[in-house]
């Protein structure tokens, strides 16, 4: 576990390539602020540079710059899908509404 500025980090290593999951609570993160976050604490536990870090708030992929050498390439991205909810209504404790859906690509 790797605390930075409020922000806990579980981290996996393989070679130069990190699994950062973040395990604090937080209202809403955005991806910037937690992946800079995450980007430190690889650095603080490996002592190599971050070079990249894709993922979303709560799981992140980082490349490591180690030695001077190379980071990693950036792993390819799962197509995307954002949904909003709409028609939202909760009743006795049981919540119902519609999804519509559409690809971030």
């Amino acid at each position: 576990m790797q605390d930075v500025d409020g922000s806990r980090f579980a981290l996996r290593f393989r070679g130069n390539l990190v699994e950062a999951t973040r395990t604090s609570p937080e209202w809403l993160p955005r991806f910037e602020d937690v992946a800079r976050k995450a980007g430190i604490a690889a650095q603080i536990q490996s002592g190599c540079r971050a070079d990249w870090v894709e993922g979303d708030p709560a799981m992140m992929w980082i490349g490591l710059s180690c030695d001077g050498g190379p980071a990693p390439k950036r792993m390819r991205r799962p197509r995307t899908i954002y949904c909003d909810i709409e028609d939202h209504n909760q009743r006795a404790g049981i919540h119902a509404g519609a999804l519509t859906c559409r690809t971030g690509r």
